[in-house]
């Protein structure tokens, strides 16, 4: 009885950290669209797809990080979250208002 517990205990843990994991994917796909359609639609200039690329790939970084020991925080998950954010604005603002 005891091995099932923990069996189904570990399961759940899994599939909620399997669950949090596609929904970030599906938030990076979502920006990766964006910014592609902004330069498609010239919207974007290629320095700023540029810097959009490199501020994602540092979010990719950071996840990568905190997930190294198994567990995120509940600061490391602020932290990126904060950081996708702030990506989130700087593609709308750099597709609303192209210079």
């Amino acid at each position: 009885m005891r091995k099932l517990a923990l069996f189904l205990f570990m399961f759940g843990i899994v599939a909620s950290f399997s669950a949090q994991t596609m929904q970030d994917n599906r938030q990076d796909r979502r920006l990766e669209r964006r910014a592609t359609r902004g330069m498609r639609e010239g919207k974007i200039d290629p320095q700023e797809a540029g810097e959009i690329r490199e501020d994602q790939r540092r979010v990719r970084r950071a996840e990568r990080r905190s997930m190294r020991d198994g567990v995120v925080t509940p600061h490391e998950e602020r932290k990126i979250n904060r950081r996708q954010r702030q990506e989130r604005r700087e593609i709308r603002r750099a597709t609303e208002n192209p210079s």
